[in-house]
């Protein structure tokens, strides 16, 4: 095997270059995102000489876009064969060209390592941000142990419309505007949106907001580009929006929309998942195991951020760890179907403010609330280590309190009932906490109708 260099007729938005050697021809395919790349891969196994001459025998890929183009961001999968994953491209320097004679240096990255799994979903790439270039080079300085060999499986490159070279849209007076959103990999409960934004400053800041029909706005937080959202409807149309902070001000995209996949019915979801030994740094999740799987797949983020962590086990619980006290968290647990993940309904689970079940300081602990979602009635049932008066909440998604009272515990286990039937459908959040505010628990609520 040796070097390519791959060429390609580019189209508007996202251009995905899958690279497949058979028969000394490389080939480029223009396809939709594919988050499962497996066992497809290029892969250079004997240097030549790179077109960038200073770099001599190397291993490299080059990318040729037809004509110069506006870059922005880039979405790699590395070599995700699991017999070769060391080949998989690791340190790389990233160079870009007009002419593909004379070449400006964009920097080096670290590219991870596949994982091995028939569910990859990658990583974000060099961001190509404000680059108008016609060739972008890949060299591969180091790989994860392979001996010969240096592999990538695909690269997805964002291009924005034709611009003549020294017309970059101006955005008159804002410190801050979205130019371009873009919508992919979205399944029945899940989308990947990114964007590309202008900001006079070094610090970006984004609130992606989402709603079904004429519902609330949800909100999401981050201070990337990009954000997942999760535990979305199956078969269900969304608007969203993303606004950009800048200066105290909000500067919103315009209204978009996108349609999740269908469910298969087809498909095994966990069910019965319990948060209990809730601590503030810690909480331990079961679920009813089953003879038919053997490996299950979690994750869980803050509620507020979407900043997914994901990992896997063999057994049928796990103890989450490093958790922030005080703070919400949504969590899921999936079994593979056929090429993809079937993820369970959301489960969510507050922190508490200590860090050992039984603290003397703690008089809330190991509470769980239900059914959740109801239509009428919500039980609250928790532990407490002292009598005491305790205040409780109950406030819309708009953080006006709707309900407020006492409630004295008992030493032991405590129910006490709430009657919701009078409220609206919706999103609530139900708080209590001690007189002199030591601890407090939270918990969404979700009222439906009849």
């Amino acid at each position: 095997m040796k070097n390519w260099t791959l060429i390609t007729q580019a189209v508007s938005g996202y251009l995905i270059l899958g690279m497949l050697l058979a028969a000394n021809l490389l080939s480029a395919q223009c396809e939709d995102a594919d988050a499962s790349i497996w066992l497809d891969t290029w892969a250079s196994c004997q240097p030549s000489l790179n077109p960038k001459a200073e770099y001599g025998n190397s291993h490299w890929i080059q990318y040729d876009f037809g004509s110069v183009r506006n870059l922005s961001k880039t979405w790699v999968w590395n070599t995700n064969d699991p017999n070769k994953l060391q080949q998989g491209f690791q340190q790389v320097k990233v160079d870009y060209s007009v002419s593909g004679e004379e070449w400006t240096y964009w920097g080096e990255m670290t590219f991870p390592m596949g994982i091995g799994q028939a569910v990859y979903g990658g990583f974000s790439g060099p961001d190509l941000v404000g680059i108008q270039a016609q060739y972008v080079l890949l060299t591969a300085l180091s790989n994860y142990g392979d001996a010969a060999c240096f592999g990538l499986a695909e690269i997805k490159f964002n291009l924005l419309p034709n611009q003549s070279l020294d017309s970059i849209p101006s955005r008159g007076d804002d410190c801050a505007a979205i130019e371009e959103v873009y919508v992919e990999a979205v399944t029945e409960s899940e989308a990947f949106l990114s964007w590309d934004y202008e900001l006079e400053g070094d610090e970006a800041f984004f609130v992606v907001e989402y709603r079904t029909g004429e519902g609330e706005w949800m909100e999401a937080e981050t201070d990337e580009a990009e954000i997942l959202l999760i535990d979305l409807e199956p078969d269900t149309d969304y608007e969203f929006r993303v606004a950009i902070i800048c200066e105290e001000e909000a500067f919103y995209s315009e209204v978009e929309d996108f349609t999740t996949g269908e469910q298969d019915p087809d498909c095994f979801r966990v069910e019965g998942i319990m948060v209990s030994e809730i601590t503030g740094n810690s909480a331990q999740v079961s679920w009813p195991g089953g003879d038919d799987f053997d490996l299950f797949f979690f994750r869980y983020t803050k509620a507020d951020e979407l900043d997914i962590e994901m990992d896997e086990t063999e057994e049928d619980n796990v103890l989450l760890e490093e958790l922030e006290p005080y703070t919400d968290y949504i969590l899921q647990v999936g079994v593979i179907c056929g090429e993809e993940i079937a993820w369970s309904a959301s489960v969510y689970f507050t922190t508490t403010g200590t860090t050992a079940t039984g603290d003397p300081n703690s008089p809330i602990a190991n509470y769980k609330v239900f059914p959740n979602p109801t239509n009428a009635n919500i039980v609250l049932e928790f532990n407490t280590l002292e009598q005491e008066p305790l205040i409780y909440y109950l406030s819309n998604t708009m953080g006006s309190t709707i309900l407020q009272g006492q409630y004295r515990s008992q030493v032991g286990t405590n129910r006490h009932t709430f009657n919701l039937s009078n409220f609206p459908d919706g999103v609530y959040i139900l708080a209590m906490k001690t007189k002199d505010g030591r601890q407090r628990m939270t918990e969404r609520i979700v009222k439906i109708g009849q």
